[in-house]
Parts: structure tokens; C-alpha cells; sequence
């Protein structure tokens, strides 16, 4: 549970620990997600390593790229591998709360076992413009096609560039 001033707590069963610093990791579900860390740490018997100190040092600097990673450089680039409609609602909501003033393209690969409109469409009155790329792999989506879902899903064109860097010189 958070509180008013940013920290939240959390109570496990045998356990509980308050005034814990916010994940470094951006998106309120990451709470959600270092309290079920938490539990499964209580749930193998390790309870006694759950203190705040350490808790607070490995949240708080725990980094993974591709998950709401913010690159700046002449532009601000947000990398994400949403890749089911779960993951983009968080996405979509992290976008939100960033705030960006400016235009936002999205330049996207998607393989083709996924739920390209459930990926899609939480993300898509957040974005002005979209750039579908082919993925490698045999489980890709080829780019035409994703290309088409995303324009059939949003009502808005969506280019296709050879590849993510190419999406990226052409804007």
C-alpha cells in the first residue's frame, strides 16, 4: 500500500515492513510487482532477509532495459517490450504520467502469436504517428501486415520502415 508521502508498505504472513522507498523501475504496478517479490522471498522461508535496508538498496536500484527505458538525446526516446495487452496498458499509463508535449511516434515489432490490437489499442489516443518494423525470427510478424492491424486498429496510417534504425532516421 503506498502512502501520502510516496513510500509504501507491505504486510506478508509472517512479515510486514512500512515507509519502504518506491521502486526505481517507472509505473505504479511496480509496487504491485515488489510486493509479490517480497511474498515469494516469505514463501521459500526467507523471511529474515526482508529488512527494510535491504529491500529499499536492491528496488532502488534495479534496472531493466526495454521496460519504460528513457533514452535522451536530441529526442526522448521511451524503449518498451510491451507485449500483451497487459504490459501496454501499463505502458500507456507510464506514457500518461510522462507527460510528453510533443508529438509520439511508435515504432513497433510484434511477433505473430500476439494480440496485436490488444497491444495496440491502450497505447493508440496516446500516439500521433506509427512505424511498423520487421522483427528477425521465424515467430515475427511480417511488417505489412502488422502495419495494416495497427492502421485497421487505430483509424491512423502506420509507415513501414526496414528496420528500427531506419524508423528512426526517417522521422
Amino acid at each position: 500500500h503506498e502512502d501520502a508521502t510516496g513510500s509504501w508498505s507491505w504486510h506478508g504472513r509472517e512479515s510486514a515492513l512500512a515507509g519502504l522507498r518506491r521502486p526505481a523501475l517507472t509505473g505504479d504496478i511496480q509496487i504491485h510487482n515488489a510486493a509479490a517479490v517480497l511474498a515469494v522471498i516469505e514463501a521459500m522461508g526467507l523471511g529474515q532477509m526482508l529488512t527494510s535496508d535491504k529491500i529499499d538498496g536492491a528496488f532502488g536500484k534495479l534496472k531493466l532495459n526495454g521496460r519504460f527505458q528513457l533514452v535522451n538525446t536530441r529526442r526522448t526516446f521511451v524503449l518498451d517490450v510491451a507485449h500483451n495487452p497487459a504490459s501496454a496498458a501499463v505502458l500507456a499509463d507510464s506514457l500518461q504520467d510522462l507527460g510528453h508535449p510533443g508529438p509520439v511516434t511508435a515504432v513497433v515489432g510484434i511477433l505473430a502469436d500476439k494480440d496485436v490490437p490488444g497491444i495496440i489499442e491502450p497505447l493508440s489516443k496516446l500516439v500521433d504517428a506509427w512505424v511498423a518494423v520487421p522483427l528477425q525470427g521465424s515467430r515475427a510478424e511480417p511488417a505489412t501486415n502488422l502495419a495494416r492491424q495497427i492502421a485497421n486498429c487505430t483509424n491512423k496510417p502506420c509507415r513501414i520502415a526496414e528496420s528500427i534504425p531506419g524508423a528512426l532516421q526517417e522521422e
